[in-house]
């Protein structure tokens, strides 16, 4: 409904109450036109039921008498609410929905005792029916109560796809705490505000994703299946239902993340509720397929269990490349996936689904063709802040904007989006509100907002009592059967694939990038860019004009050369800052932003822009990168591409040419497509990571393809040598200081121990990465305490400097920094620099390595070039096998086969030995090159990740070692330690430390021990741990080191030393008797009788 008022010869429209926005989507159009002497009433309409023609009739008689009774108020406060849509909402919302008052637990553990031996957990890596989650989890859940967890006390929780994520949020839940999902995938400064704004004091993670928690403060708990074995079963406090069960963090508008905090009887009220609607029951087989952090992955666990059906957890890598496989291989005949998700998958290949549940996003007509009819198919509706909210049917007639109507587990209200105390009539458009007993408690620590979205006691619900109703920010039209159709939103926020994204904050993160004057985002719902994040851009740059009065146009490729702007930096610093669904997959730098009169960017403007726009191609396609007729796979693939893409221009000048796939604009759901296309079509797996690399073109890809390049970027040493080589020979004659990296782990808390009992040292400043220097001075005597050596009066020679390895100057002050370079008070400069610090991490790649693993030792070469004082650098060297062959070349030709720590490390060496090439720095620098490290002689305190003790602990288990002989250089922490501080008044350039024992001699110790262990051949050896590996997967000690393994063959030792110190070799063996005997008490081996100690976490640990 419009109304229009002529003046001479214009016409002002104005819309009361949504009617007449978007009238395209109306039925019926009623244009009221007011001139000078009269008024012309139009009326277009298609088809009207006699409910929504009667609704009609009253909301236009309520308009003319409210116009009448008053002609001089504003259009926008008449008031439209009809009795007739008064008396026809309180039927609707007549019946208040019942509060569940339970714990979540409490309820899916009934099972246990109702059907003990049903499946309730069926994984990847295990399955756990009712019973054996009950033991479990009260076993967890009891080591978690000594830890400190109780009611209201908020644990981040972070794990990848594992039965034992699940397992520990019960865990959590029994002992009274409130667990908040993190995923290991997103930047760590997110994870770490995350964790600062819950306040968290302890963390839960996995063995593979405690590494992301070393510089918290917080106690990281490590769960692990052997861990579970080994805790009583107790009884258990008893949990409130008002108590929180969890908190999920989800995009905020001001740059930061919210937390939703969801109480139990919530959590069950809400379960009980939709579980019925959706027809969850006992039989069903849910896949567990949404991230832990998306409020759906809640319904996927918590609603099934508590129906007493079984959860089914694909891994990760089968999640994003071969789900339809998995689905069939878990049995599984309930899922709930986004819209996009389910456009991937066809009825056929999953003959076994039954119901097919789509929510996060808007469901698609391709959607309705393509499901309904052949498996039960419902839309679901509901923010996390007041969980599932509306469930519709759908049916091949169904409008896709349709998402149902209530369905009792609360009370749905429509009011005027500008103004909460004013309902709005059946058929407009408004705000939808949502009442009842499945409300959050609000937003983590924030009154404000909690207070902004949460409202007590509108003016229409007065005589009713006390409520409260939940402010979703949903633009919706209630229909005359009650059903709710959605028409958008009312602030900046949007979904992507069913994920929660405020432009706030991706345009926040977005303000902070150096060169961009002025920013935002948009995610278009048509046009060439439709569905996807983008970002608009206005550079600061003298080559820019500084005004222009011409439409918006994006930069030529001259312009943005001229400006060294580089889109896929921005893409890396974005990823740093917000998890990648959150960061735009398109970037359009155009000369200037349109601005309103208030100074703002104009977003209607842009946003039309967008739609009308043609893509930006240039910057996909580039020059010569055509492909050539016979090249066919790389034109079939470069053709799938383009058939994922918009219409029109794009499409085809896609085809055929080789692009870089990160530019050519496909989102995460289109690159799961793509890695499925291949491998349908070309019967190969390449995992996801090949297609979203930003480097990806579609000719690597089809290398991949056909096996003429691995799925990773290819690692290339000398280019990497000599990018730093260059830096090192512009550098100043130095000299040399006192500093330590690396001082808080295993090998640095030696180091230290040793430097402490030094008369001649007066200060040992200590690189820390911590929040505080109380927190760093707490890290530092927790490791020195473990390693055995601590005593209070040490204090006085430390001085702790808080930093971060990776970033320029060491991320350390300016006045530290100026004490590291030789400037300031002679008595304070440093005099010398021990370089131990690293990321010691087998798995991860060259990239990721090279800002802590090389970078660092190119910032401390620098400030030796710059300083006065500093007369000796150590560099400890690591991640190769020691021989004593200095064949360089040989060393590089190893390591690029090898992994990201051996080449970050070796690299460095290298730059070590470039920089001591100069006359003036051939004595100050020292490299030390250790083999294998384990615990003292005197105490064994050992570090339980080490490879070797890895490898022990599995050869245990399959009584068996490799006999193949050879010589394994290995040494104690406090020798190694004492070989470091000695360089520190020596001139050798290399010291390696070849230190060892014969490998038939390591496993002999153990033999005398009592260990049952026979020699096996290589290929015996590897067969059996293999094996074991594909029966404990994950959870096997050398799951994360298989490609290590399997690459060296299990080989254990090299070639020996041609002189062997037999004093030396003896002392080996009296450590490594002491680090096994350490370890089988801490229960990280068993002992020789086959018995296992309750571990107790007192050693070293760290990421593999």
């Amino acid at each position: 409904m419009s109304y229009q008022v002529k003046q001479q010869d214009s016409i002002a429209n104005v819309f009361p109450n949504g009617f007449g926005q978007g009238s395209g989507k109306f039925n019926t159009m009623i244009s009221i036109s007011v001139y000078e002497h009269d008024t012309i009433i139009t009326l277009n309409y298609s088809k009207l039921s006699v409910v929504s023609a009667t609704n009609l009739a009253c909301t236009f008689d309520q308009a003319i008498r409210e116009i009448l009774n008053n002609p001089q108020q504003l259009i926008t406060q008449l008031d439209l609410f009809t009795q007739r849509d008064f008396e026809q909402i309180r039927i609707w919302n007549s019946t208040f929905p019942d509060k569940i008052d339970s714990c979540v637990h409490d309820l899916l553990l009934q099972h246990a005792i109702e059907s003990p031996h049903s499946p309730a957990l069926c994984s990847w890596d295990g399955n756990l029916t009712y019973d054996e989650l009950d033991k479990i989890s009260k076993r967890l859940a009891y080591h978690f109560i000594k830890a400190g967890i109780k009611q209201e006390v908020l644990v981040p929780v972070c794990f990848k796809k594992s039965m034992y994520t699940i397992v520990t949020m019960v865990a959590v839940l029994r002992a009274g705490g409130a667990f908040i999902p993190l995923d290991p995938s997103h930047p760590r400064d997110r994870l770490k505000a995350i964790i600062q704004k819950a306040n968290a004091k302890f963390i839960i993670a996995s063995p593979d994703t405690a590494h992301l928690f070393v510089d918290t403060a917080a106690t990281v708990i490590n769960v692990s299946p052997s861990l579970l074995e080994t805790f009583p079963v107790v009884d258990l406090p008893h949990i409130r239902p008002h108590s929180a069960a969890f908190v999920l963090f989800t995009s905020g508008s001001t740059g930061k993340p919210k937390g939703i905090v969801q109480e139990h009887a919530s959590v069950c009220t809400s379960a009980i509720a939709h579980g019925r609607a959706l027809y969850v029951s006992s039989t069903s087989r849910v896949l567990q397929y949404a991230a832990y952090t998306f409020d759906v992955s809640m319904m996927d666990i918590f609603t099934t269990l508590i129906y007493g059906g079984c959860v089914c957890t694909p891994s990760e890598e089968d999640r994003m490349s071969n789900i339809t496989q998995v689905m069939n291989l878990m049995r599984v005949n309930y899922v709930l996936f986004t819209p996009s998700v389910a456009s991937l998958i066809k009825p056929e290949d999953v003959p076994g689904l039954k119901t097919l549940a789509l929510g996060g996003e808007a469901v698609t007509k391709e959607n309705i063709h393509r499901w309904a009819g052949k498996v039960q198919l419902i839309n679901c509706y509901g923010p996390a802040e007041c969980a599932a909210s509306t469930i519709g049917e759908l049916k091949g007639v169904t409008r896709p904007g349709t998402i149902g109507r209530a369905f009792g587990s609360g009370l749905c209200w429509v009011t005027d989006p500008v103004n909460h105390n004013r309902l709005v009539p059946i058929g407009a458009v408004g705000e939808l509100l949502v009442e009842g007993p499945t409300l959050a408690r609000g937003y983590l620590d924030d009154e404000g907002k909690t207070k902004a979205a949460f409202i007590n006691n509108p003016t229409w619900l007065l005589d009713v009592g006390p409520r409260r109703l939940y402010k979703t920010g949903d633009l919706v039209r209630q229909n005359s059967d009650g059903s709710f159709d959605f028409v958008g939103r009312k602030d900046l926020q949007f979904k992507i694939r069913g994920q929660r994204v405020e432009l706030g904050e991706v345009e926040h993160s977005l303000s902070m990038y150096p060169g961009i004057a002025i920013s935002m985002t948009a995610s278009p719902q048509s046009g060439p860019y439709s569905k996807s994040l983008v970002g608009v851009l206005q550079l600061r740059h003298e080559s820019l004009p500084l005004i222009s009065s011409a439409p918006i146009r994006l930069l030529s490729k001259q312009q943005l050369e001229a400006t060294q702007f580089i889109k896929s930096n921005l893409s890396l610093y974005m990823e740093s800052k917000l998890p990648k669904y959150m960061v735009p997959n398109h970037w359009l730098v155009v000369e200037k932003l349109p601005l309103s009169v208030s100074g703002k960017i104009d977003r209607k403007l842009v946003d039309a822009w967008l739609v009308s726009t043609d893509r930006d191609l240039e910057s996909v396609i580039g020059h010569d990168l055509q492909i050539t007729p016979t090249e066919t796979i790389a034109l079939e693939l470069s053709a799938e591409i383009a058939s994922m893409v918009d219409e029109g221009n794009t499409r085809s000048v896609l085809y055929g040419q080789n692009f870089l796939l990160s530019e050519a604009g496909l989102n995460s759901i289109q690159m799961i497509s793509l890695s499925m296309f291949v491998r349908r079509h070309y019967g190969t797996k390449i995992h996801l990571d090949t297609f979203i690399h930003p480097t990806a073109t579609v000719r690597s890809v089809v290398s991949c393809i056909e096996g003429q390049a691995s799925s990773g970027p290819k690692f290339d040493f000398w280019k990497e040598f000599r990018g730093y080589q260059e830096g090192i020979k512009s550098y100043s004659p130095v000299l040399r200081t006192l500093f330590v990296t690396g001082a808080t782990g295993f090998l640095g808390s030696q180091i230290v121990s040793k430097l402490c009992i030094q008369n001649d040292i007066r200060k040992i400043i200590l690189h820390v990465r911590a929040e505080s220097v109380k927190h760093g001075v707490q890290h530092f005597i927790k490791s020195a305490t473990l390693a055995g050596w601590w005593l209070d009066f040490y204090l006085e020679k430390l001085e702790i400097w808080l930093g971060d390895l990776s970033k320029p100057r060491l991320g350390i002050t300016t006045d530290q920094w100026d004490r590291l370079c030789g400037r300031g008070p002679v008595v304070d400069r440093v005099t010398t620099i021990i370089h131990n610090g690293a990321v010691v991490h087998w798995n991860a790649n060259f990239s990721t390595l090279k800002p802590v693993n090389v970078n660092s030792t190119m910032e401390l070469l620098k400030a030796i070039s710059e300083s006065s004082s500093i007369s000796k650098f150590v560099y400890v060297s690591g991640g190769q096998q020691l021989s004593e062959d200095d064949n360089d070349q040989k060393i590089v030709e190893e390591v690029i086969r090898s992994n990201g720590y051996a080449q970050t490390k070796f690299l460095s060496e290298m730059l070590v030995k470039e920089f001591s090439r100069s006359n003036q720095n051939a004595n100050r620098v020292s490299i030390v090159k250790p083999g294998y490290i384990i615990g003292t002689v005197q105490e064994g305190i050992a570090n339980v990740d080490d490879f070797i003790w890895r490898l022990t602990a599995s050869s245990v288990d399959i009584k068996g070692y490799n006999d193949e002989d050879s010589w394994l250089f290995i040494a104690d922490v406090d020798r190694v330690a004492s070989a470091i501080v000695t360089c520190c008044d020596n001139d050798a350039l290399v010291i390696k430390i070849l230190d060892g024992v014969t490998v038939s001699d390591f496993w002999n110790v153990l033999r005398e021990l009592g260990y049952d262990l026979f020699p096996l051949s290589q290929a015996s050896w590897m067969n059996a741990i293999q094996k074991d590996i594909e029966v404990k997967r994950e959870t096997h000690l050398l799951w994360p080191l298989i490609h290590t393994i399997e690459k060296d063959q299990g080989k254990l030792g090299s070639q020996g030393p041609s002189g062997v110190v037999v004093e030396d070799t003896i002392r080996v063996k009296a450590a490594i008797k002491k680090n096994v005997e350490f370890l089988s008490d801490i229960g990280f081996l068993p002992k020789p009788n086959g018995e296992r100690r309750v571990p107790d976490g007192f050693a070293f640990s760290r990421s593999l």
